[in-house]
């Protein structure tokens, strides 16, 4: 299990929030002025139903992604390594 890109976790999280309908994101947005001018593929329309949720809590949500990621790749590393592993057969697992 290998930590994703920035991007994915930004995906994940707007998908996580109820209410995304989907984005065109030729970038990923970096500030709430960006965040709040995302469109819809389908019809060019708010990328929401409904309310959006704010800049902070999709950045937020996107670091407690990867923060829960890490935390499953420190829990399994800190297994291997009680069972004798070496880093190099550890990283090979991973």
């Amino acid at each position: 299990m290998a930590l994703k890109t920035d991007s994915i976790y930004l995906v994940r999280a707007l998908k996580s929030f109820s209410g995304f309908k989907g984005a065109l994101m030729p970038k990923d947005p970096t500030n709430a002025t960006e965040f709040a001018a995302l469109k819809n593929a389908i019809d060019g329309g708010s990328a929401w139903a409904g309310t959006a949720p704010s800049w902070a809590d999709v950045v937020a949500k996107q670091a407690a992604l990867k923060k829960a990621d890490q935390d499953a790749i420190d829990l399994k590393t800190s297994a291997y390594k009680k069972n004798g592993l070496t880093d190099a057969e550890i990283a090979a697992i991973l």
